[in-house]
Parts: C-alpha cells; structure tokens; sequence
C-alpha cells in the first residue's frame, strides 16, 4: 500500500532541490543525541523515482533539524509483488567518520588537562576545515561558536593516532554527557556543533516540566526494559608484553579515578589509583614494608568499595587495547602517566559497554501536550513515569519518527541517567 503524509525532500550533491517523495510504503527517520541519527525509505519501484534517490544525495524532512545522506541503495522483489525500493543513509554527523587523526596528536597529559572544545575544534580544523594538505578540505564545513558554560568549562587529556574522527566525538561526548550535531544552515554549509540537552524535569525550577505517563494521556504505548545480561563491575587489564608498561590492573566501577603517588621503592613504577589498582605480574617477592594507621583505614575502604562476593562480576581485557602504538614511555614518569591513561581508557570500556542497560519507550501521541523540537529533543532530561510504577529522570537518547500504514508516530528512547552521572553533572554546577 502507498501512504502519504510525511514529505522526504531531496538535494543533489550542490544541494539543488530536485524532487519531493510524498507517495510511499513506509519512512523511518532517527534522531540522536551522541552518535549519527538515520533514515530508511521503502518505495515502490519506477525509475523517475530511483532517479531522484541517488547515492550521495541530501534529503531532509519537516519533522527534524537534520539532513541526511543517500548512502544505500537496494532493488527488491518478492515473488510476484511488483519490485520496490528501499533507499537508507546516515544523518550528516557520519561526515566526521571520513577522516582519521593520521599523526600522533597529543592534548594535554594526566597531570595537565586542556580544554575539550578547543581540542575538538583544533582537531576539526586539522582535518577538515584548515588541513594542510588541500585534498583533505571540506570547503562548506564549519562549526558554531557555542557559550554554553557547562561544556566550555569541561576538560580532558588523551592522545590520538589513527584514531577515527567521529569516533573521537562519539567517545567524548558519551563521557562527559553532551551531545553534538553537524546541521544544514541557509548557506547549505555544514555546521559542527556541542550542546547539552535541557533539564526539563521535576528536579529543577528553569525550564518547563516535561513528564511524560499515561496518565496525562500523552504516551500510547510504552515499554520498560532492565537487563544485567552484559553487566561487568570489574576488569582486570594485563600488559605483559609491553617494553613501557607490564602489569596486572584491576580496574572497578565504585569511585572516580585519582592518582594517587606509590611509596613503594625508587625502582617502582606501579601507581595505585582509587578505583583502579594495580598488581605486578612478574612472579617476584614484594618487600615488607611497615603501613601507617592511615594507610591501613584506605585499604580497608579500598575493601568496602571493590565489588566482592557473589555481585563481583569479571571480565578480563589485554592491555593492549588501551594502548595506542605510538605511546612511548622515557622516564619512570611518563610510565606512571601511560599507566594511569591505560587503566583509565579500561574504566571507561567498563563503564560503558558492560554497564546495566536500562531504558523506556514510550510511543507519543503527536501535537498533544508537548511537541518534538519545541517542548522537548534529543538529549532533554524529563520525566517519565509508566503504569507499572516505573518512575524515573531520564533523557533522550534518541526520537525516531515513522510514517506507514498506521499513520506518524513519534517513538523517543528514555535512557535511565546514571546517579554517578547525575551527581557530577550536579557537583559542575555549584
């Protein structure tokens, strides 16, 4: 059957408009926070329609702020149904993704953080928008100048060599909780930006409340899920086969990570940090030494915080995929430094791939109550609150937007706000 309802408006590559597609089977258009949003359009065959739908082509719709780009192209048909198209792509984020950092590019260290956007700009404007070899230029590239203080405050250290670019992005901006788009403005020029989304739910008094619950009748359909089934609270991480760094760390998911100075012997170069600690693998006696009263009360609290017993759960990772092959070590401090940056990358990995994955759904009733992109987007903190007495501060991680046989639909992804993320997020504030 063929619907109409949700117009795809198309561009070539100099971003002349060359059609609208208005008659179709289905549409799926995707929104993110922190990662490139998408689009699948499934058609009916003719070929005036197939060349409107080119490969590297723009297409954008009312219902969103992003442009995405025909990357995929499929001609289908099943036994005697008439053949159809199916046209998919990403939004114009996955641009970021065409380059890599090809040379060793270092920002800052352990001891000396620098700024996050002016390293994210630095590393735009080498690859993209000032690189020095011209072939790598995207002339209609640029980026916006943000004054939000809660991201221009934020700083980081890390080291990059054949890193992909959007990737970078990515990983940044899922641990320090900002979001980024690359948007079309009036100039048809791409715009990279960082933003944060709004608190818009009960716990503050700045912003409209936004909370969505059957009960206000503003959700048709919604679903709950909670899943441990990938859930790791402690890596252990060893290098042994490293000329700079060998060692067995335990790396857990209870405290922030600080360094932390060894006052083991001048030849050691292990570094305990909180949350993380480290072990030597090479089979040699340790040397007695006598503790202060202080050091004993640590390492009893170090025992409280460290997951144990039953709900101790373990992974175990090679080292080595923290470690960028071109990170050398010259002194006992640049082995202190590479060590505290391996087994924080491993914290990270923890954290966020095997952490508990807990979210909503929930299929909004359209122009009712609140309005996608004015009440509410990707990246908001709200408050949605089910049947089932699940009642929790979530933010979007992402709106996808369909039209088909059963009209449009509006389905957001809540994802639970970690408390860690929370508090910190809080504690930056005051």
């Amino acid at each position: 059957m063929i619907f109409s309802g949700m117009d795809l408006y198309v561009y070539d590559k100099d971003f002349t408009f060359v059609g609208i597609i208005d008659n179709y089977t289905s549409l799926i258009w995707t929104d993110r926070y922190q990662k490139p949003g998408e689009f699948e359009l499934e058609i009916s065959y003719n070929p005036a329609v197939k060349e409107i739908l080119q490969q590297d082509y723009y297409c954008k719709i009312n219902y969103s702020d992003h442009a995405c780009i025909i990357e995929k192209i499929e001609i289908n048909q099943k036994e005697d149904d008439p053949p159809y198209l199916v046209v998919s792509g990403r939004s114009l984020e996955c641009i970021l993704a065409r380059r890599v950092v090809e040379q060793l590019t270092k920002f800052g260290s352990d001891k000396s953080e620098v700024n996050l956007y002016d390293s994210i700009i630095e590393l735009l404007k080498k690859l993209i928008i000032e690189p020095e070899n011209a072939l790598r230029l995207i002339p209609n590239f640029t980026y916006k100048e943000i004054e939000d203080e809660d991201i221009l405050k934020l700083k980081f250290s890390e080291n990059y060599e054949g890193d992909n670019l959007l990737k970078i992005v990515e990983d940044i901006c899922e641990e320090k909780h900002i979001g980024f788009s690359v948007l079309l403005d009036e100039k048809n020029r791409f715009v990279f930006s960082l933003f944060k989304g709004k608190d818009r739910s009960i716990e503050q008094n700045t912003n409209d409340y936004v909370i969505f619950s059957p009960y206000f009748d503003n959700i048709k359909t919604s679903k709950y899920y909670s899943s441990t089934e990938n859930y790791a609270n402690l890596m252990y991480v060893s290098i042994t086969d490293d000329e700079d760094v060998t060692g067995l760390y335990t790396v857990y998911d209870d405290s922030p990570i600080e360094t932390k100075v060894s006052e083991s012997s001048e030849n050691s170069e292990d570094g305990e940090i909180t949350g993380v600690e480290s072990g030597d693998t090479s089979g040699s006696e340790s040397q007695e030494s006598e503790e202060s009263p202080e050091s004993e009360e640590v390492d009893e609290e170090k025992k409280k915080k460290e997951p144990n017993g039953l709900y101790r759960i373990e992974i175990f990772e090679n080292g080595s995929k923290f470690k960028k092959s071109s990170e050398r070590a010259r002194d006992d401090d640049d082995k202190k430094e590479l060590e505290i940056k391996i087994q924080k990358r491993a914290k990270f990995t923890l954290l966020n791939e095997y952490k508990i994955q807990t979210a909503f759904e929930g299929d909004i009733v359209p122009d009712f109550m609140y309005d996608y992109r004015k009440n509410y987007n990707v990246g908001d903190r709200v408050n949605f609150r089910d049947a089932y007495g699940n009642n929790e501060v979530v933010y979007i991680s992402e709106v996808v937007i369909t039209f088909d046989q059963n009209g449009l639909t509006i389905l957001p992804t809540f994802e639970v706000i970690d408390p860690v993320t929370w508090e910190e997020d809080e504690a930056d504030k005051e």
